[in-house]
């Protein structure tokens, strides 16, 4: 095999009177290695036993440089390394490639790989290799998600100096770019000019993100589009944990768990008023506001007392706060209670339902018409579980 070494012993030969087979066999070369040369115009012979080095073709052209050598310098983190995977692109001719290839090492240093196996594979590829933009989308979202922001970057970089054939790259990194703000605050707020560059938007999102969804919430001529995470899945994590914390003042704490449960959570009122109250106590006003402006949506869509309560209770408000936000009298609270009560008793939540009761029926003043209703889910709540099937749950999951 013709080693680096060997080749820079040949470069630094004296050529004034040419070199002999029998020098250069003492330098290690084998009989096939001097035909090999000859053949590569890296030698000249003369006459039999004599040869001349053609020290400008051994710079050019020898390069036997391998990945693993590249690659070796890479780790030690060498700036030798960048040299010489200069060199080996030149030689095959794919420069083109130098920038790509170096950003792909910065990734792989700042996520602190041990395998090299990727690099490698280019490398060994590198006369035939073309880049998959599919493969460094998929890898850009992961690092998104993860809030791996400077790889985030440099994935972007890459799919803006080589995604040319790609189809609204920019529409692209303007939709990541969203989906890092909405990682950060949980929700973005934007306010689209006109109704095309609002159905743009919509569409490049439908398009380039499997994980977002815009909800528009146009409100007095004023469009407006709320744009979140999609729900993947129910979470462990309860609003009223995060309740828990709120009262206490841990609102750091509070709006980890709030923000963790949103997903999981069909109906959000409460979860972004309670998100915008943690975001003012944090003194994040700004953000606050943007969570009040999304409770501010729904709200204005409900027209009684009854109705707000109804919405609050879903959106996951205890009956005590719900009755104190949707300012209801005694009447109208215990008419809320005892529909309530009742969806307990259909939806199988007997201790619940039994607990409320017992509120209702320590009252010493009721109307008439709240003891009729008292006395009928009294005499037949154990037959309600019969209805579950049918019924339409107006505050309760049926999970």
């Amino acid at each position: 095999m013709i080693t680096k070494e060997k080749m820079d012993m040949l470069s630094e030969l004296n050529n004034e009177n040419g070199v002999s087979t029998k020098k250069l066999l003492e330098l290690g070369f084998k009989a096939h290695d001097l035909t090999k040369l000859v053949k590569n115009n890296q030698l000249q012979r003369i006459k039999r036993g004599l040869y001349i080095v053609n020290t400008n073709d051994i710079q050019e052209n020898h390069n036997e440089i391998s990945p693993k050598e590249i690659i070796k310098l890479l780790k030690s983190k060498k700036v030798e390394g960048i040299t010489l995977l200069r060199q080996f692109l030149r030689k095959a001719k794919r420069t083109n490639l130098e920038e790509f290839l170096v950003l792909l090492i910065k990734i792989h240093f700042i996520e602190q790989k041990d395998s090299w196996e990727e690099i490698d594979s280019i490398l060994q590829n590198i006369k035939t290799f073309t880049i998959n933009f599919t493969k460094y989308i998929e890898k850009l979202k992961i690092a998104l998600k993860q809030q791996q922001m400077e790889v985030t970057s440099l994935y972007l970089e890459i799919l803006k100096r080589y995604g040319g054939n790609i189809k609204d790259v920019e529409q692209i990194s303007k939709v990541f770019l969203i989906h890092h703000q909405v990682l950060k605050d949980g929700i973005v707020l934007i306010e689209p000019k006109t109704k095309k560059e609002e159905q743009l938007l919509k569409e490049i999102i439908m398009t380039y993100s499997n994980e977002l969804m815009v909800i528009p919430l146009n409100k007095e001529n004023k469009r407006t589009l709320l744009i979140k995470e999609k729900p993947l899945k129910l979470v462990a994590n309860s609003p009223f944990k995060g309740e828990s914390f709120y009262k206490k003042g841990m609102y750091e704490k509070a709006l980890k768990e709030y923000r963790d449960a949103l997903p999981g959570i069909k109906s959000k009122k409460f979860i972004y008023y309670r998100l915008g109250c943690i975001y003012e106590k944090l003194g994040q006003n700004s953000l606050a506001q943007k969570y009040f402006q999304v409770v501010d949506a729904y709200t204005k869509k409900i027209v009684s007392k009854e109705e707000k309560f109804i919405h609050l209770v879903q959106n996951g408000m205890s009956l005590e706060t719900a009755t104190k936000e949707a300012n209801l009298n005694q009447e109208e609270r215990n008419k809320m209670y005892l529909l309530y009560i009742k969806e307990c008793f259909i939806l199988g939540k007997e201790r619940t339902g039994e607990f409320y009761l017992k509120q209702i029926m320590k009252e010493k003043e009721k109307s008439n018409e709240i003891k009729e209703m008292l006395l009928k889910i009294q005499q037949q709540k154990r037959f309600f579980p019969n209805q579950k099937e049918m019924y339409q749950p107006l505050f309760l999951s049926r999970n």
